[in-house]
């Protein structure tokens, strides 16, 4: 294979990842968002958390991040759309960086210190980090700093503006640098606590079984808290690659291309990591776990009973609940293995069931027999708040 024969197979294989990941971006952070306005319109009062609330300003940063990039990636030429695209990626960029830095700083608040979270504390988030950078991405823009670079074949910072080393480190690489150090910094505050609170955990299980609730109190606070903290990891996983291959651009170096296609990667999933760790947030689970409950008692009772004077709508509104509700939940697997906790915690008339009949035997239920199936469950709580007192036993 020729040199140039390279080139153009290297080019082709980074345009396809390129695209490829952002697009998918844009379709995680899009179901992200999508998903949280489904949960406040069914259970917002679950949605309050600031971390979680926070993941989703970030989601809706994402799309615009990607956006941007596709369109700067598309149109390579001198012109307005060559600048927008290039401030949009800088504002982007910056302002994904503050509001993870403000979700991980929430995170020691609330996870290392127990400080309890206050309503006012999103608002000074959310304004902060995007004041600030709209503030830094918009300051180089009269002064012809973002346009076409030749030299890279990019639109980004001018590589021929004499002072663009000092507009681009001071209004872009050392403020992402010090948002990533941050994060890792809450990471590992909070990942010490987790180990300490492991030893602890571990010590009260060899006393008597009156510690075992405590014991599986503590367990889900830790595991909840791990959790959450993998939000203040997305900064470190997105921009470490993209930022070293910045600083070498910056200093004239060439870059490699593995470590190209690595920064390029790595920059490119930021919507789909963030919509992973988003499905793995306890307050997502917390949530869908109650809609489930409230779509089972309001539209499920073994027969669907409509009055002969409701209206159509409600009438086929009921009717496709009823049958989603059957269909998606009630034949789940993880709803069949609630069952049968709910069963052997004391469901009179069965003793040792049969797996298999089990579900039969709740569907032939009416409404008011299902209702008083006793499952016992721990609450969960929310992303961010660790309470004090102990978690009782609740029974649904």
């Amino acid at each position: 294979m020729s040199a140039s024969e390279e080139v153009l197979f290297q080019n082709n294989i980074y345009d396809f990842v390129f695209y490829l990941l952002h697009g998918s971006s844009v379709i995680s952070a899009a179901l992200v968002s999508l998903t949280f306005l489904g949960l406040s319109w069914f259970k917002g009062e679950l949605t309050e958390s600031i971390s979680f609330r926070l993941s989703i300003w970030i989601a809706v940063v994402d799309i615009f991040y990607s956006l941007f990039n596709i369109l700067n990636h598309a149109f390579t030429n001198p012109g307005f759309l060559c600048t927008s695209s290039a401030w949009g990626i800088s504002f982007t960029s910056l302002a994904f960086v503050f509001l993870s830095v403000s979700l991980a700083f929430n995170l020691q608040a609330t996870v290392v210190h127990n400080r309890l979270e206050r309503p006012e504390w999103e608002r000074i988030y959310i304004l902060a980090s995007i004041v600030l950078a709209l503030l830094l991405s918009l300051i180089p823009l009269p002064f012809g700093v973002f346009g076409y670079d030749k030299k890279n074949n990019i639109c980004w910072f001018i590589s021929t503006h004499k002072h663009r080393a000092v507009w681009e480190t001071l209004t872009f690489l050392s403020w992402s640098i010090l948002g990533v150090i941050y994060s890792m910094v809450v990471v590992a505050m909070i990942t010490e606590r987790f180990v300490r609170q492991v030893r602890c955990i571990s010590a009260l299980e060899n006393l008597s079984d009156s510690h075992s609730i405590n014991v599986d109190r503590s367990k889900i606070i830790n595991l909840t808290a791990l959790f959450i903290t993998f939000y203040a990891l997305v900064p470190a996983i997105t921009q470490t690659f993209n930022l070293l291959a910045e600083f070498m651009i910056l200093d004239g170096m060439k870059v490699s291309f593995p470590l190209l296609m690595a920064a390029v990667i790595s920059s490119s999933i930021q919507g789909i990591v963030n919509s992973v760790v988003f499905a793995l947030d306890p307050t997502l689970r917390l949530a869908i776990s109650e809609i489930r409950e409230d779509l089972l008692r309001i539209y499920f009772n073994g027969k669907l009973d409509i009055p002969p004077e409701a209206e159509l709508f409600q009438s086929i509104k009921k009717r496709i609940l009823n049958f989603a509700v059957e269909r998606f939940i009630l034949k789940s697997r993880s709803y069949h293995k609630e069952i049968e906790i709910a069963v052997w915690s004391g469901l009179d008339g069965i003793k040792a069931p049969d797996r298999a009949k089990i579900p039969q035997k709740v569907l032939s239920q009416k409404q008011e027999d299902f209702d008083s199936i006793e499952i016992h469950t721990l609450e969960i709580p929310a992303a961010g708040v660790l309470p004090t007192t102990p978690l009782p036993l609740r029974k649904k």
